[in-house]
Formats: C-alpha cells, sequence, structure tokens
C-alpha cells in the first residue's frame, strides 16, 4: 500500500514526464488528473478499511488523502495569496484536525 499511495502522490505532483525541463513547462493544473486519481483511491482504501475493519487500509487512505489535498493547497495557492493569509487558513484547517482527532482519541482512551 505505501508503494501505491506514495507513486500516486509523486505522480499528482511531477506527472509522468522524462526530464525536469517537460515538468517545468507543464502547468500544475494539468496534472490535476493524477490528484483526482489519487485522491479516488485513497476514498476507495478509507471505504474498505471501515466496511472490513481494517485500521490499516483505513489509515493509509486518510494519510494520503489529507496529504493530497494539502500539496494541492501548496501548489495552488502559494503563488496567488498573500502569506499571511495563506498562513491563517493552514493554521486554522491544522487547528480544526486537531481539535477533532482529539475529540477521537478522548472517546478511544475512554472506552478503555
Amino acid at each position: 500500500m505505501i508503494y501505491l499511495f506514495v507513486s500516486l502522490w509523486l505522480l499528482s505532483v511531477f506527472g509522468n514526464f522524462g526530464t525536469i525541463e517537460e515538468w517545468a513547462s507543464v502547468k500544475q493544473i494539468h496534472l490535476f488528473y493524477w490528484a483526482i486519481i489519487s485522491a479516488l483511491a485513497c476514498g476507495i482504501s478509507i471505504l474498505i478499511g471501515l466496511k472490513y475493519r481494517d485500521e490499516v487500509a483505513r489509515e493509509f487512505g486518510i494519510t494520503f488523502l489529507f496529504l493530497n489535498l494539502y500539496t494541492r493547497y501548496f501548489e495552488y495557492f502559494w503563488d496567488s495569496w498573500h502569506k499571511a493569509l495563506f498562513f491563517c487558513v493552514l493554521a486554522a484547517s491544522f487547528w480544526f484536525i486537531g481539535k477533532r482527532a482529539e475529540k477521537i482519541w478522548n472517546l478511544e482512551f475512554l472506552k478503555r
């Protein structure tokens, strides 16, 4: 699973180009279909993990889905947004995810 998700993530960032010059001449939006394929694979992994109670599949799917989403965020908004706004949105998203994760982990701790 690690090979699948890392290769899909790298394809979504770099595409299937032979040289760095070819990659540099292409806009990132042209590689968006790789990001969609990667997100679909993550979604399938999450669904399989939930359906069959497979924690590894679920966690791989969630981890690489977030990695994919944050990579897209950096690719598409780094140059166009003001840096203070960029980092405020990034901090707010980390705060929200952290708050939700703490609730989940506290519930698991209380069950034990």
